[in-house]
């Protein structure tokens, strides 16, 4: 019995002993459990990490433990013991593998193993500020760097900056304002660091992950410096790739296909283990598992500067980085979609790479793109596309701008695309109807307007800051002829009622308007007469206080629309004797009054109460002046340059005196106003000088040079001239006496001697008309 007692109570202190070995055992976190069923996993193999491994290469390596590892091998073993009759007890089922625990174990492993900081380079020496100057010592490696980009760390942060000192003991000294001294200090320590470890420490960064063998052949970094006003530093992998000991989802990296010797850029996936990392290739866009050793991070550009300019050079990067890794730029958006306003996006065009190799080039793309803000951001390129059994290239374009802007000019390329595909004119797209401006155009004029090639609406866009985009075309309805129709009256009727091609215009809306009226300035010169005029109306007048379009009728051409226009601030065109006005309320009724106004040089009529108008100058001309031509043509240079009207009323003063009149919604303001008249003064009294100079040189040309002849008075005396008594001969000249014209003579005489004779010449003088002979003094 005694025995019996002895087995049941050691039998109890095992059970006791067990039980606390369980709960000892369940309590630990997952992460240990994770970490030793994947070390288990792993063949063991005593294989140490070489040398020259990175240091992402040498931590994934240490997961793989080696046979000398006893403490791993008896945990594993334990824990599997533990586990195998815990699940025979419960009934649970094996534990599914997490990826959190998967990279937390990784990490506990590599802090618990590898004994290595994460970052083994040298510490960069610290900047001191001493009086306002901020001094940052310089390795002889950065010096070389550094002296390129001094000047565009200077022109970003508005500091002054001095590199001075050896080569091997170089010191940048920084001045300015305390922000300035902290921007350029940044600046400089990512150059010299050739790394980036806190991003939210730089709020005027942009990072790009590209390729290193890309990395080591572009060398267009400086241009893009200067061109878009960016600082871009070429950042180390190896030093970006050891700042962390975890690569998230998403990541673009750098990995070898089935351990060849090249590495391409690819995304990850997840994992199930350390050597079933899932990738998906930005060649093709398939995806696949690779070992760890065959991966890396990607190295990366770093971008300092405004935010447009860094998405300008992030375009452009971008672009020349896609041409030699297919598919970098659809995987870098795929990774990072856009965060704010500013941002960029992939819009895929949906029609054949054929056809957008053609429509890459359009000149109507480049005013697409102009009219909607983005004239130099946009991008066409390839994107992979792979399902199971088939792998193709979508054609796509890279936009760089606003949220607004992106998505409006996404939708029109989409839409020009599907039509420049099709060779067939379609429906405007819904989404569209509220950006755009449609004008119905009579089909027989739609050769006029589109001229050879298309040349007349391309001039239209450019002109105008437009976008057209031409729709289907609509049916009308013809009136049959009848024998009380006169025909005139029917042509214009069928041309206005007849088929019709509807086009969308686009851009700002001051653009739009501006396009509407030179598309019905067009229809106009080819069909005259097609807007009507009523019997007792000189101009057809929009109702609407913002912008709208009005039509004014003249008795003769208007040739000054363009000055018009600079004056009162609307858009105007003319065709023959109508003008068509687009603004707003205020400025069609400005340029209509200018309108009236004008007739007044035509008419001969003098204009009253101008001194009341705040947006009128007039100034008085002297009859002599006003007549001259020069100053005519002076007056259409000078209203260009200041953006008014200039023309004679009918007014008339002394001496047949004119008043010119300035017309210019400029001229509201008093600095603009005493501007205009000081520089119209000017120009009046060069004019005058102009005259008084002609006239005297006329008086000079019709004196007779013989009247000068007679005594000189006090003569010359031997003072004057040095030298003997005779000297040689001088050449004599006068006009002479015979032909139709007054001619000039030449001819040789003595010349002055000491005694102060006169000599005498004999010349004869030719002009076109006749010989004439004279007599010349020598």
């Amino acid at each position: 019995m005694g025995a019996a007692k002895e087995v049941k109570k050691d039998k109890e202190k095992k059970d006791k002993k067990e039980k606390k070995e369980k709960k000892e055992k369940k309590g630990k976190s997952e992460k240990d459990d994770m970490a030793v069923e994947a070390a288990q996993a792993v063949p063991p193999k005593a294989e140490p990490a070489a040398n020259g491994d990175s240091t992402f290469e040498a931590f994934l390596e240490s997961f793989e433990l080696g046979d000398n590892d006893t403490t791993g091998a008896k945990a594993a073993e334990a824990a599997e013991a533990a586990k195998a009759e815990a699940q025979a007890e419960e009934g649970a089922p094996a534990a599914t593998f997490n990826e959190n625990s998967f990279w937390e174990a990784l990490e506990s492993m590599d802090q618990e193993e590898e004994q290595v900081p994460e970052n083994t380079e040298a510490q960069l020496p610290a900047a001191t500020t001493t009086d306002g100057v901020c001094m940052l010592p310089v390795s002889a490696e950065g010096r070389v760097e550094l002296c390129r980009k001094v000047e565009m760390i200077a022109r970003l942060s508005n500091a002054t900056l001095k590199l001075g000192g050896s080569d091997s003991q170089a010191l940048l000294k920084i001045g300015g304002m305390a922000r300035e001294r902290d921007a350029a200090e940044r600046y400089a320590q990512t150059i010299l660091a050739r790394r980036v470890t806190t991003v939210s420490e730089h709020p005027d960064l942009t990072l790009l992950s590209v390729s290193s063998e890309w990395l080591e052949g572009w060398k267009e970094d400086e241009k893009l410096e200067q061109e878009l006003g960016v600082l871009i530093v070429k950042l180390d992998e190896t030093l970006v790739r050891g700042s962390t000991s975890k690569i998230p989802v998403g990541t673009i990296v750098e990995a070898r296909y089935q351990k060849g010797p090249r590495w391409f850029l690819a995304s990850m996936l997840g994992s199930d283990g350390p050597n079933a990392i899932t990738v998906r290739w930005h060649i093709d866009s398939s995806s696949c598992e690779v070992g760890a050793k065959e991966i890396r991070r990607a190295p990366q550009v770093g971008i300092f500067g405004p935010p447009r300019a860094r998405l300008a050079a992030e375009v452009r990067i971008l672009a020349a980085f896609n041409h030699i890794c297919k598919g970098a730029i659809a995987a870098t958006l795929r990774v990072r979609p856009p965060a704010g306003d500013l941002g960029l996006e992939v819009v895929e065009l949906g029609i054949p790479y054929k056809s957008a190799r053609r429509l890459q080039g359009n000149p109507f793309v480049a005013q697409l793109l102009r009219a909607t803000g983005l004239p130099k951001a946009a991008e066409f390129f390839l994107t992979p596309k792979f399902t199971p059994g088939r792998r193709w290239d979508e054609p796509s374009v890279l936009l760089a701008g606003s949220r607004n802007q992106r998505w409006l000019t996404g939708a029109l390329l989409v839409a020009f695309a599907q039509s420049f595909a099709a060779h067939e004119f379609q429906a405007l797209p819904p989404a569209l109807v509220g950006d755009a401006l449609v004008v119905s155009v009579p089909t027989v004029v739609m050769d006029e307007i589109n001229g050879r090639r298309c040349e007349n609406m391309l001039s239209l866009m450019d002109r105008t800051g437009s976008f057209i985009l031409p729709m289907a075309q609509k049916r009308g309805k013809k009136r049959e002829v009848s024998e009380m129709d006169d025909l005139l009256d029917l042509l214009f009727e069928n041309t206005r009622k007849g088929d019709r091609k509807e086009l969308a215009v686009f851009g700002p809306l001051r653009n739009r308007y501006h396009a509407k009226i030179a598309i019905m300035a067009s229809i106009e010169k080819k069909v005259p007469g097609f807007h009507e005029r009523g019997p007792d109306r000189d101009s057809v007048v929009d109702p609407s206080v913002g912008l709208g379009v009005d039509i004014v009728w003249l008795n003769k051409a208007f040739e000054k629309a363009s000055q018009l226009a600079a004056a009162t601030e609307c858009a105007a065109d003319a065709a023959g004797q109508i003008v068509l006005l687009a603004g707003t309320a205020e400025e069609r009724a400005r340029a209509r009054k200018y309108l009236k106004m004008i007739k007044a040089e035509e008419e001969g009529t003098e204009l009253l109460d101008l001194e009341s108008q705040n947006d009128v100058v007039t100034l008085t001309v002297p009859g002599e002046v006003s007549s001259s031509k020069r100053l005519a043509s002076q007056w259409q240079k000078f209203a260009e340059e200041t953006k008014t009207l200039a023309f004679y009323d009918g007014w008339k003063g002394k001496d047949g005196a004119k008043r010119i009149v300035l017309l210019g919604s400029a001229l509201r303001q008093n600095m603009a106003r005493l501007d205009v008249l000081h520089e119209a003064r000017k120009r009046i009294e060069e004019a005058q000088q102009l005259l008084l100079d002609k006239e005297k040189e006329e008086t000079w040309e019709g004196q007779d040079w013989n009247s000068w002849g007679g005594d000189w008075s006090g003569g010359w005396n031997s003072s004057s001239w040095p030298g003997d008594d005779k000297e040689k001969g001088g050449k004599g000249s006068s006009k002479g006496d015979g032909g139709r014209r007054d001619s000039i003579a030449s001819g040789k005489g003595d010349s002055f001697g000491s005694d102060g004779n006169k000599g005498k010449g004999k010349g004869k003088g030719k002009d076109d008309w006749d010989e004439g002979k004279g007599k010349g003094k020598g």
